[in-house]
């Protein structure tokens, strides 16, 4: 119900948006609302290429991701639908995301499905979880246990979520949205004006829209920003996307210790979230190679029981 009601007063923020404010001079108008808790965002990618531990490596998930234009993929608030829209028969891996104020809505009037401009950092990735090749409907159903917590996410996201973005025409003003920001020109601008000094605007509560005018992210609350997002509209050799490749080191993983986690994989009974730690490669303190043999092998001479599970 709480949820139901501020998707609400969010929508009606929306509408209300549209009509410029007494005394603004400004071209574009951002702001970041607080009206609940942080609502979480999902996206899902498929095959191996999105293991968390490649998608740490790169830093998190890089523009080109989102930019398909025949098969666009956005965060979506709805952790269901992002699974099962479009079951490719193949192994998934479904990221729950804090959307930041580098992020835009896809459609007028909806928070539903939100474009991150420069990517998806790999601090704003709260959880991930892994659903194996044979995931459809009717088998398999998302369940918030099934998520396994990323250690590195940065909760101060949470200060800067569900971000509305708006251009102002003299008089009149509209919702920016996805085709606002095509070209790379527009979106460094964007960039730029939401980590300057007086960019972004912090919304706390519907009901006090009239105090929150001046409620501009500055000082340190300004430089934790720029931290977050990998950008300084004052450094020149800022460029896109916002992920830095290396930023947390990328783990080399053997040949054979991919046969080995692919076959546990494939031949034993494994919990949801020992399933996804397994085959994240974050976690191979957990599951090194002997133990991984000595699982196969008893499940091995069980295999007539019905296979082994995680104790």
């Amino acid at each position: 119900m709480q949820r139901h009601r501020t998707v609400a007063l969010l929508q009606s923020l929306v509408l209300w948006l549209l009509l410029v404010q007494p005394g603004t001079s400004f071209t574009r108008d951002h702001i970041a609302t607080r009206l609940s808790t942080p609502s979480h965002y999902y996206i899902v990618l498929y095959g191996e290429d999105f293991a968390p531990h490649r998608v740490k490596g790169r830093g998190g998930l890089w523009t080109g991701v989102f930019d398909n234009l025949y098969n666009p993929t956005y965060l979506n608030s709805s952790g269901n639908e992002a699974i099962f829209e479009d079951d490719q028969g193949r192994e998934k891996w479904l990221y729950r995301v804090t959307v930041g104020p580098n992020s835009i809505p896809t459609k007028p009037k909806s928070l539903e499905l939100y474009y991150p401009v420069g990517g998806v950092l790999w601090s704003q990735i709260s959880g991930f979880a892994y659903f194996p090749s044979d995931t459809g409907k009717g088998k398999w159903f998302f369940q918030r246990p099934f998520i396994t917590t990323n250690s590195d996410y940065n909760k101060l996201w949470e200060h800067f979520s569900k971000p509305f973005h708006n251009l102002v025409y003299g008089t009149m003003a509209r919702q920016m949205l996805i085709y606002d920001l095509r070209s790379e020109k527009d979106q460094t601008e964007f960039l730029d004006e939401i980590t300057k000094p007086n960019g972004l605007r912090i919304l706390d509560h519907v009901e006090e829209l009239e105090n929150w005018y001046e409620n501009y992210v500055k000082g340190e609350k300004l430089k934790a920003l720029q931290s977050l997002l990998h950008w300084n509209p004052d450094n020149q050799r800022r460029k896109l996307p916002l992920p830095l490749p290396g930023e947390y080191g990328l783990p080399s993983v053997s040949i054979s210790r991919r046969a080995l986690v692919k076959d546990a994989l494939n031949r034993l009974t494994l919990e949801p979230q020992d399933r996804t730690r397994l085959a994240s490669g974050l976690y191979e303190h957990e599951f090194p190679d002997e133990k991984l043999r000595e699982m196969l092998a008893k499940a091995n001479r069980s295999r007539w029981g019905g296979g082994c599970a995680v104790s």
